[in-house]
């Protein structure tokens, strides 16, 4: 029987792997800078997911290895954790800016 966390290992990593396949749709259908932001920040936030669930597992030997001074584990995960905001943030900046130009 699978139990709750593994559930929810699993459920994550499925609802994220649909919306990177739609992302990735949409990349390949428009060249608007905003979408494009979002669809990397998508992407990006499903790489935060594999991460988790690759370190939960036990499977980086790296966590430990010093980057500019800070675990690589820990720097990993404060950039797939704050990058996709940011991108967000980013395209709803290009958005609002592109609306008011008009």
């Amino acid at each position: 029987m699978i139990q709750l966390p593994e559930l929810s290992i699993l459920i994550r990593v499925s609802v994220g792997a649909v919306g990177t396949f739609c992302a990735i749709l949409l990349w390949a259908k428009t060249r608007d800078v905003a979408w494009i932001l979002v669809v990397t920040g998508v992407l990006l936030s499903y790489a935060g997911i594999i991460f988790d669930t690759l370190a939960s597992l036990g499977l980086f030997g790296w966590e430990q290895q010093p980057v500019l001074g800070v675990p690589a584990g820990q720097l990993a995960r404060l950039v797939l954790d704050n990058l996709p905001t940011l991108l967000y943030s980013a395209a709803f900046i290009v958005a609002v800016a592109r609306r008011r130009v008009r």
